[in-house]
């Protein structure tokens, strides 16, 4: 796997940082992602929402998958965990799929595990919305 380059605004980077503080009040595997999140943020760059290259998922950004092996395409938003209720196709930063996307750029292979298979996806295209956006 190749390094990620994150990207994230200030304000996104609080977010993870509290996530971090309170990481007792999830799950092992939340916890373990948030972890992982918060290490990757400490090696990325912050910076404002308009300096976000336009080939990069992070946090509020639109993303459109398309499945290797078949046909499917897959639209979803990456949001943080307290957004998912607020709309269809939203995915929390602390899913499986959530973190495989976050600092990945259009191009890049992911894959998503489930109980039954391992579906591969490439990304399509992905477009930082403002948070308000989505």
């Amino acid at each position: 796997m190749r390094h990620r380059s994150i990207y994230i605004t200030a304000e996104d980077r609080a977010r993870i940082d509290w996530l971090m503080l309170f990481c007792d009040i999830f799950t092992e595997a939340e916890q373990k992602r948030i972890r992982r999140l918060y290490y990757d943020i400490s090696q990325g760059h912050v910076v404002r929402a308009d300096q976000i290259p336009a080939n990069v998922v992070t946090t509020h950004s639109r993303i459109k998958l398309e499945e290797i092996k078949g046909d499917t395409e897959v639209a979803l938003f990456l949001v943080f965990p307290d957004e998912t209720n607020k709309g269809f196709g939203r995915v929390s930063i602390l899913t499986p799929i959530g973190a495989e996307l976050f600092g990945r750029r259009v191009g890049d292979i992911v894959e998503s595990k489930t109980a039954t298979r391992v579906r591969r996806f490439i990304i399509k295209s992905t477009q930082y919305l403002n948070r308000n956006s989505i």
